[in-house]
């Protein structure tokens, strides 16, 4: 039986004018360090040898739609609410690839129970999904009623640019604020009460695991063992996020990738929450939140599907990136 993880616990951003200071033993610190001396064109390198395995990544998550009279796109295609539009190609929209997770049995910190079924994104958000709420003005009103400062009602810049790249820098509030907005845009409800009825939201802990392990009670995504080809870690030589669906032998026992490095991703559970349940969320509060996947600055250890660790929800690191996750059939 595993062991219950050590929480990676990712210090509060301590800002004094222009100056950002972290752990250095955090894994927060080890990644700001890592990426200090990122050599360039490494990545470029790296990724140019695995360009021959993406090709085995799913792509129906482009489709082709047709404008309206006014020109302007439809707030969702089928079942999946569109997040956006290519420059200079209007008609070709990203839509969100949803993954079914069975109801069912499964391992959740050292126990067994039972999760409802859901749907969950195939890859983290991209910065191409999440540029369309990014430029929309007025974005500032999809914080409301969230525990935020009126100067953390903003989205960041991605530090690793590139549109099939994870959006990094997320804060969780921004990350909420995301899913309304998309949430709005499928026509579904946006109260903050109400996110069980949320057509786009973020997952659950309980739910990260999930589909991060599936029945079983293997450790990584992809096995018991740890795999240096299944995942964008330290081991990598990155040193920065890479193009999702980029190591293909990484998926889970549902298909996802992704979900042992390239960036942590937010979930909607508290940290201190026991049972990681869609029914003990609180959007409403400060507290720190538990990430999952661990990053590209990231050991082994901390790439683990049960790893747990945790960030304060106004943190816009860079390795923080999202997921999202709805109940709708």
């Amino acid at each position: 039986m595993l062991a219950e993880p050590v929480a990676a616990v990712l210090p509060e951003m301590a800002c004094v004018r222009s100056a950002i200071c972290w752990a250095a033993d955090s894994p927060l610190g080890r990644a700001r360090s890592v990426c200090r001396r990122a050599r360039p064109g490494r990545l470029g390198q790296r990724l140019a040898k695995n360009a021959g395995r993406v090709d085995n990544v799913r792509t129906d998550e482009i489709e082709i739609i047709s404008l309206r009279a006014d020109g302007t796109a439809p707030a969702t295609v089928g079942d999946s609410p569109v997040l956006g539009t290519r420059a200079g190609r209007a008609n070709v929209v990203r839509v969100i690839d949803w993954v079914d997770v069975a109801a069912g049995p499964g391992r959740y910190r050292n126990r067994l129970v039972t999760t409802p079924a859901f749907r969950i994104a195939r890859t983290p958000l991209t910065q191409r999904q999440f540029a369309a709420f990014a430029e929309e003005p007025g974005v500032d009103r999809w914080f409301e009623g969230l525990a935020v400062p009126d100067e953390g009602r903003r989205v960041s810049p991605a530090t690793f640019p590139g549109p099939d790249r994870p959006q990094d820098g997320v804060s969780w509030f921004a990350a909420v604020a995301f899913c309304r907005w998309a949430s709005a845009r499928a026509g579904g409800p946006t109260d903050l009460d109400r996110v069980l009825d949320w057509p786009v939201r973020l997952p659950t802990d309980r739910e990260w695991e999930k589909a991060a392990r599936g029945d079983g009670r293997d450790a990584y995504p992809y096995g018991p063992a740890f795999r240096p080809e299944c995942g964008n870690g330290k081991h990598s030589g990155l040193a920065g996020t890479s193009p999702v669906g980029s190591f293909p032998e990484g998926a889970s026992p549902y298909g996802l990738l992704d979900m042992s490095g390239n960036v942590w991703e937010w979930t909607a559970s508290r940290y201190d929450d026991p049972d990681g349940a869609l029914v003990s969320v609180d959007l409403r509060g400060s507290e720190p939140r538990l990430i999952r996947g661990g990053c590209y600055a990231n050991a082994p250890g901390h790439l683990k599907a049960t790893y747990r660790g945790k960030a304060s929800p106004g943190a816009t690191f860079e390795i923080l990136g999202l997921r999202v996750c709805t109940s709708r059939p």
